[in-house]
């Protein structure tokens, strides 16, 4: 919809994960530490362990279209030019909506444009892009539409999308100012109905998540080297950005620095007591120190505040379903699924329950439904296998 209302095309939340090329963008590590933010300072400590600096695509090259993509676009847009600016360049991205992919990946502008696909971030960034072409302002806000806190590799891991925000902008030649409007175009490219807006977010934290995507997507790979640098690109453009300080923090765990990760979930905390990410995963990493004293302090606080993860419920599930409960285990994944209704984890365990308990169809709907939800090119591989053989299984 336009005139204020979102544009919704048909894309799924994915978790954060893309590929890198190179530009000519160098960081000027001369300069002594102390001149540096806090977050900054945290960065540098160690960077002798992570090796040679990685190279990464700047703002510029990331907006970059071809000449002939461009025109494509300019020629769309002066074929009405009644309409109003942001609500003509919605129309361009709904007039490709049948043939965009949803992938996990998150590309450059002109990438998208090419390939049609990529994830939320890749979208917006195409967005961008072309307003920036149109002359046309964008703004970013940052959603909540996945209430999951996925554990993985001992990481609690949180999924959250961008959008990206058109405004009707007029220029008063009088005063050289920029005045908006009321009405704006929200692209959108998870409509469920259930999104929750967290927060604006700058320029700055936007170009930054376009390093973190690929951040997440090295360190599941044990590529510290590269995620240290990514995640160095990410801060030297957002010095105090909370995701990626969680995910310094990460890493210097994973290099055996604990103290260091330490300090900087504190910092995190600091910054904002609130981040449930950064107190889970500082939890684990007391846990695992065996840090019982200040752990007790920590779960206290999550508990405080109040944790809408499924992991309970799943946690309890997967303990039901070794011992042979199925029937309590079934009632805990779909528990799960009321709390995380995009979890394919939590699909998953219902599929496997329903199997167990002989609800051949249940179980094949609910293995199609954890095929839709999953991101992740290995789980759905092994939901397609597993949903074969039910399938051959059921029709032999």
């Amino acid at each position: 919809m336009l005139n204020g209302q979102p544009l919704f095309c048909a894309w799924l939340i994915a978790s954060i994960l893309f590929t890198v090329s190179c530009s000519n963008t160098e960081y000027d590590s001369s300069r002594p530490i102390e001149k540096y933010n806090p977050s900054l300072k945290f960065a540098m400590i160690h960077e002798e362990l992570f090796g040679k600096k990685l190279i990464f695509p700047d703002e510029d090259s990331l907006y970059a279209l071809t000449d002939s993509q461009i025109s494509d676009f300019l020629k769309f847009m002066d074929s009405d030019v009644t309409m109003r600016k942001n609500d003509r360049l919605a129309l361009y991205l709904a007039s490709k909506e049948s043939k965009l992919r949803y992938t996990a990946d998150t590309h450059k502008a002109s990438i998208v444009m090419d390939k049609l696909e990529g994830n939320c971030m890749s979208l917006a960034i195409l967005t961008s892009a072309l307003a920036k072409a149109a002359g046309i302002h964008v703004t970013y806000e940052l959603v909540d539409a996945n209430p999951v806190f996925e554990f993985s590799d001992g990481l609690a891991l949180k999924g959250v999308h961008v959008r990206a925000v058109l405004w009707d902008t007029k220029i008063t030649k009088k005063k050289s100012t920029i005045n908006f409007s009321k009405r704006y175009v929200k692209i959108d490219f998870f409509p469920t109905g259930t999104e929750k807006l967290l927060e604006g977010i700058s320029a700055d934290n936007f170009i930054a998540r376009f390093y973190l995507n690929h951040t997440a997507d090295a360190i599941s790979m044990q590529n510290t080297h590269e995620a240290y640098w990514l995640i160095r690109a990410a801060l030297d453009i957002d010095p105090e950005n909370q995701d990626a300080l969680i995910s310094l923090a990460v890493v210097y765990n994973r290099v055996n620095q604990v103290r260091t990760a330490k300090r900087i979930y504190e910092h995190v905390t600091n910054l904002d007591p609130n981040n449930l990410t950064a107190l889970k995963n500082y939890s684990k990493l007391l846990e695992r120190e065996g840090d019982i004293d200040d752990l007790a302090i920590i779960n206290a606080k999550i508990a405080k505040l109040g944790d809408p993860s499924p992991e309970r419920w799943l946690s309890n599930g997967r303990r039901f379903f070794v011992q042979k409960d199925y029937a309590n285990a079934l009632s805990n994944y779909k528990k799960a699924t009321i709390k995380a209704p995009y979890s394919d984890k939590a699909q998953l365990g219902l599929a496997q329950s329903y199997l167990a308990l002989g609800k051949l169809a249940q179980a094949k709907r609910a293995l199609e439904k954890a095929l839709e939800l999953s991101s992740r090119d290995s789980r759905r591989l092994i939901y397609k296998s597993k949903l074969i053989a039910l399938t051959t299984g059921a029709s032999s």
